[in-house]
């Protein structure tokens, strides 16, 4: 027999086209992959920026409110150093290399002074990243109106330090806060001492029975009191202070108070540094 001699298939068009695809659906997953992960370490690091932006604002708002109650716990916790214990210049969160003129003069910085900084639960190791830190300064003092702007700014990194601090990228927040003291004028009842006025004759008859021999007016409002002899007034709020007494008749009596009824109507911010009576 003679063998038939194989035929030849004639190309077809279509050939290689699925190598083609496989080739096109390979890079086509790869790139998918590429812009998933691109897409996550994005997101990653945005919600680690939040985070972090967020301890930071947080952190920035203690430090005001520390420069708040130091102020309100120590009156003269801007005084000269040494002063008092617990001074402006003495709290570690306060050290600036750029102090205005009158922190320099008040506390001696320059541009040599390292920056300091404070967590909230009072460390003060600045190389420590697992947790905000906050730093605050005066950065304006108008002694007229008697207020001081103070700026705290608040770090934080923590998120970036669980890597071992490889890369890290600290976030920054800043608040700015005018202090002032407030003013007579700035409210509608204001009071140092919680007395009536000494001159009062509704409140003080002595003042009609015994008018050479009563002494309210110096007594009860004019800065000095029998109970403290070193010429000072003592506050309702003070532990020890007894009640605040006049003479009248050859008898001590005590000072009155003024105090608030349901009719008493206070349409208006109102402050004392006394203790204020209300009935």
């Amino acid at each position: 027999m003679r063998a038939l001699p194989r035929r030849r298939r004639a190309p077809r068009c279509d050939d290689g086209v699925s190598a083609v695809v496989v080739i096109v659906s390979f890079f086509m997953v790869m790139a998918m992959a590429a812009t998933t992960a691109t897409f996550v370490t994005t997101s990653t690091r945005r919600a680690r920026h939040e985070q972090d932006s967020g301890r930071a604002l947080r952190a920035a708002e203690s430090g005001i409110h520390d420069f708040l109650t130091r102020l309100r716990m120590n009156p003269d916790y801007l005084a000269i150093p040494g002063d008092r214990d617990g001074a402006y210049c003495e709290n570690p969160a306060a050290p600036t290399p750029e102090p205005i003129v009158f922190v320099a003069t008040l506390c001696g910085w320059d541009t040599s002074t390292p920056t300091g900084w404070v967590a909230p639960d009072g460390s003060t190791d600045a190389t420590t990243f697992d947790r905000p830190q906050f730093h605050y300064e005066i950065v304006d003092v108008d002694l007229e109106r008697k207020s001081v702007l103070i700026e705290s700014t608040g770090r934080s990194s923590a998120a970036a330090a669980a890597s071992g601090g490889h890369g890290r990228h600290t976030v920054y927040r800043t608040l700015r806060a005018r202090v002032a003291v407030p003013a007579p004028s700035d409210y509608l009842y204001w009071s140092d001492f919680e007395l009536a006025d000494p001159t009062d004759r509704t409140t003080y008859p002595d003042n009609d029975a015994y008018p050479h021999a009563q002494n309210t007016s110096t007594m009860c409002g004019a800065g000095w009191s029998l109970n403290t002899p070193t010429g000072d007034l003592g506050y309702g709020w003070q532990e020890g202070i007894p009640t605040r007494l006049y003479m009248a008749d050859g008898s001590a009596k005590p000072c009155h108070q003024p105090g608030f009824t349901a009719q008493d109507v206070l349409e208006g911010p109102v402050h004392s540094n006394d203790m204020i009576r209300s009935r």
